[in-house]
């Protein structure tokens, strides 16, 4: 991207890594909200990545726990595992 010559930077100026790693759709709204969406998805997929394993998922995000439990309660991410129980 730093490299690109033209005036906007099109998905063909973009490595086949990152196309393959997230959605080039364009989204609407303020800038606070798309960063919570973005820090709500980011979370969740290291959440997913751990099994849901919290101290886990805070080392590899580097945030201590209480940070990322408190995340969690805002964005209301649930544990699969939890929700499922929940609804028996």
């Amino acid at each position: 991207c730093v490299l690109c010559t033209e005036r906007l930077i099109e998905p063909e100026h973009l490595s086949a890594e990152l196309l393959e790693t997230g959605s080039c759709e364009i989204q609407s709204g303020s800038i606070a909200a798309i960063r919570q969406l973005t820090e709500r998805q980011y979370i969740l997929n290291a959440l997913i990545r751990n099994s849901f394993n919290k101290a886990a998922t805070a080392r590899e995000l580097g945030i201590h726990q209480t940070t990322l439990f408190r995340k969690i309660k805002a964005f209301g991410i649930v544990d699969p595992a939890k929700r499922s129980a929940l609804q028996d």
